[in-house]
Parts: structure tokens; sequence; C-alpha cells
């Protein structure tokens, strides 16, 4: 059977509660030191995410890499929006500045 998937660093720890070994087969954070040391075995750093949809009940939709342009846009914005109300604080105290020195 060929199976083709996603070839991926395999340094990613969301979350890590404990550095305890993890017993069972299935490891929920794959900590490639940790494995090299529980199996004995020499490992490459990459992991092959698996793309193809197999009977075997397990859901393969893997995260896509971001590049982190949101948060980009997201400061974008927030530069745009102080400067709108610099404009808006500024135009309403030179009207307010006006109205006081024609009186």
């Amino acid at each position: 059977m060929v199976c083709s998937g996603v070839a991926t660093a395999a340094i990613q720890i969301p979350l890590e509660l404990s550095k305890t070994l993890v017993s069972g087969q299935v490891w929920y954070n794959l900590d490639l030191e940790l494995y090299r040391n529980a199996t004995g075995l020499s490992l490459q750093p990459v992991m092959i995410l698996q793309q193809d949809d197999l009977e075997d009940g397990l859901v393969r939709q893997w995260a896509r890499p971001d590049s982190g342009s949101g948060k980009n846009f997201g400061y974008a914005f927030q530069w745009f929006a102080m400067a709108l109300a610099v404009l808006i604080i500024y135009l309403v105290l030179s009207v307010k500045r006006e109205r006081s020195e024609n009186k």
C-alpha cells in the first residue's frame, strides 16, 4: 500500500504538562528525545503527516502552517484606528477653538 503525506519538523509541542515518560502506545505530544530513549531507535527529526483517507477511524485533518500575516493586519487596523481617533480629536478641538475665538 502506498500512502502520501507532508513532511514537517518533529518539534511541534503545543502543550506539555510534565516531562515524565508516557506509558502506552499513544503519545499526546511527540518529544523526539523521550521517544528515542524509550524505544532505543535512532530517528530523523522529521514527521510525515499522512493525508490518505484510510478506513482506520483516524481523522487526518492537519492544521496548515500559518505565516502570521493575520497579526500584521491586526496591527495595521490598530494604527489606522489610532490615526483616525487623533484626526477626529484634532478636528473637534480645532472647531471648538475657532468658535470660542469668533465670539
